[in-house]
C-alpha cells in the first residue's frame, strides 16, 4: 500500500461494503480515508485470501486518532450515537 504518499493502513477487511462503511464512519469523524483493494479482487469480487483484502488508509497525521476511533467502535462505544458529516470534505490528493 506504499503507492499512496503519506497514507497508512489502519484497518483491513475481506469485504468491500464493510470497508466502505468503516471508512464512512471515519470520514464522519473528520478523518480523510482511501479504500483500496487489489484490482483483481475488486473486478472479480474475491472475498478470501490476500486478493480479497480491502484496506482503509488514512494520512499519517491521523493514524493515531483513526486507530483510537476504530478501537472504540469495535468496543461498541458508538452504538446508538448519531454521527455527523464533517464540514470540511476536501479531496485527498
Amino acid at each position: 500500500m506504499s503507492y499512496y504518499k503519506d497514507m497508512h493502513v489502519v484497518y483491513k477487511t475481506q469485504n468491500r461494503l464493510m470497508s466502505e462503511s468503516i471508512a464512512a464512519f471515519l470520514e464522519a469523524q473528520g478523518i480523510k480515508t482511501i479504500v483500496d483493494q487489489d484490482a483483481a479482487g475488486s473486478i472479480y469480487g474475491f472475498t478470501v485470501g490476500k486478493i480479497g483484502e480491502v484496506y482503509i488508509l488514512v494520512h499519517e497525521s491521523q493514524v493515531e486518532e483513526a486507530r483510537e476511533l476504530l478501537k472504540a467502535m469495535e468496543a461498541g462505544e458508538f452504538e446508538g450515537v448519531e454521527l455527523l458529516d464533517p464540514e470540511n470534505t476536501e479531496e485527498i490528493e
